[in-house]
């Protein structure tokens, strides 16, 4: 079951309202159960089994770890709670490295095996590099004596299975979500209406932006090797753009998912396309991957209190995991060093000029502003092609060989390609884009320069009664314009879209 999907459109109701109304024992019980229901429909239910597993696993190592007095025994009991439950993850994500182990999984039917970038890999249980890194930061917090062990196993399960951050996040904290499952969940008029207009604005982020522009770009996506230099130029930004709007969207229909019950969950994006230097992209970018490598990993490694080669380490070895969390391969590898060598690079050049990090203004900003966009998106050239070859060739063709002609024929064909159509619906395609991403634009740039950072409810909140109405009006407009778009309907979709406007 996905979030776009017309089953969660029942679900979630019905899941709200039982949880509202049975009595406040069985509130976690129920919420639990949906929980797990919503992960079966979501995936394979046979993975629910590994769900239920690393969360017996980590639930008695917590309290182990509590109840031991000698450092070595905790020590120990850390790196044996973690180490079992890294193992399930490895061998779902990387064990298609070793052929043996895909190989028997392919030949004896085991688990499904694909293959991507020249490297085999089984169908991991989704979701499991989120509630893998959840559980591990938990056990690290027991040990740190940060937070106490939970005795309550119910109210455990439920951290780890929730079921709005289950499948893609955001990696929840501890000390922050446990305290909040305490079953008080009560409907209130002022929390539902925000949530649900940041979940519309995630639904228009998704549906009418991101699965609308991923139409045109998968086409082009089937074969780099016949594109125009310009065109490859053109796509390595937008690749980038598509990617925020997908997951920034999805996060935030998981927030306010979770603000309906009264959780508040983690920020996972902050308006990163606005960055001014590649340190302030991932303080905003995937905010709860990021924070928990610092503290996590890059703080353990001695973070920036030590030598500068020793921090430059620490620099790759944070990024290099985050390349290969994201999957195997050594496209991720290389993603990960990329953005690695970035960081490293800022913090040298600070370091000679003996500056301290400040937000330009004016002409500035806006310059250093486009040179990140375009230095993340090049990196991202590794992330969003199948196999080694294709990156390098993206990465070498885009500056070479430029025909605006040849451009627009690439687009239009991957637009009538993708939809079947006459040159006038790829116009109003196209148009239907641009009108999507100025949206998007405009609405991060509001939230960034005139609200603070604070949230898109925000913005609505402060809207005067008639624009605000007339705003999720054409929100809706959007998304269901960009639904029949997604399920063939194309010239309805746009007649829809543009004849009321």
């Amino acid at each position: 079951m996905a979030f776009t999907s017309i089953a969660y459109l029942f679900f979630l109701p019905l899941c709200l309202a039982a949880v509202f109304l049975v009595p406040h024992k069985l509130k976690n019980p129920m919420l639990l159960i949906a929980s797990w229901y919503f992960y079966v429909c979501a995936g394979s239910p046979g993975y629910l089994f590994f769900l239920l597993l690393g969360t017996c696993i980590t639930y008695a190592f917590g309290l182990w770890i509590e109840a031991s007095s000698m450092h070595r025994t905790r020590l120990s009991l850390l790196w044996c709670g973690i180490g079992l439950q890294l193992a399930v993850l490895i061998f779902f994500k990387y064990a298609g490295v070793f052929d043996f182990f895909a190989r028997f999984a392919q030949t004896h039917g085991l688990f499904s095996v694909s293959e991507a970038g020249g490297v085999l890999s089984l169908a991991a249980p989704l979701g499991i590099s989120y509630y893998t890194f959840q559980t591990v930061g938990y056990l690290a917090d027991v040990f740190r004596k940060k937070i106490c062990a939970e005795h309550n196993f119910i109210r455990y399960a439920l951290f780890v299975s929730f079921f709005p951050q289950i499948t893609s996040g955001p990696i929840a904290r501890a000390d922050k979500l446990l305290p909040q499952l305490d079953g008080n969940y009560q409907f209130e008029y002022t929390r539902t209406i925000r949530a649900l207009q940041r979940m519309l604005f995630g639904f228009f982020k998704k549906i009418a932006v991101a699965d609308v522009l991923m139409m045109s770009l998968g086409e082009l996506y089937r074969d780099l090797s016949s594109l125009n230099g310009m065109t490859l130029f053109f796509l390595t930004p937008c690749y980038l753009f598509w990617l925020y709007c997908d997951f920034s969207g999805w996060c935030d229909i998981a927030l306010a998912t979770a603000q309906l019950f009264g959780i508040e969950l983690i920020r996972n994006f902050e308006t990163p396309l606005f960055s001014c230097s590649i340190q302030e992209f991932w303080r905003r970018w995937h905010i709860s991957l990021s924070t928990w490598l610092r503290d996590y990993v890059y703080f353990p490694l001695g973070g920036s209190r030590c030598s500068t080669l020793r921090r430059c380490i620490n620099l790759m070895i944070v990024f290099l995991l985050s390349g290969i969390w994201h999957g195997a391969g050594l496209n991720f590898f290389l993603w990960g060093a990329l953005f690695g060598l970035f960081q490293i690079a800022e913090n040298l050049l600070r370091c000679a000029h003996k500056r301290t990090v400040q937000q330009p203004h004016g002409l500035r900003r806006v310059i250093q502003n486009l040179i990140t966009y375009f230095a993340v998106s090049f990196a991202f050239i590794f992330f969003s092609t199948p196999t080694f070859s294709d990156a390098l060739h993206v990465a070498v063709q885009q500056f070479a060989n430029w025909q605006p002609a040849a451009f627009w024929n690439d687009i239009l064909s991957a637009v009538g390609r993708g939809f079947n159509s006459t040159p006038l619906l790829c116009a109003a395609y196209l148009a239907f884009c641009a009108l999507g991403a100025g949206i998007v634009f405009v609405a991060d740039y509001i939230q960034r320069f005139h609200l603070g950072g604070a949230d898109i409810s925000e913005a609505f909140v402060r809207l005067k009664p008639l624009a605000r109405w007339l705003c999720y009006y054409l929100l809706l407009a959007l998304v269901f314009a960009a639904f029949l778009m997604n399920n063939g309907y194309y010239g309805r979709a746009v007649s829809t879209a543009y004849g009321g406007f």
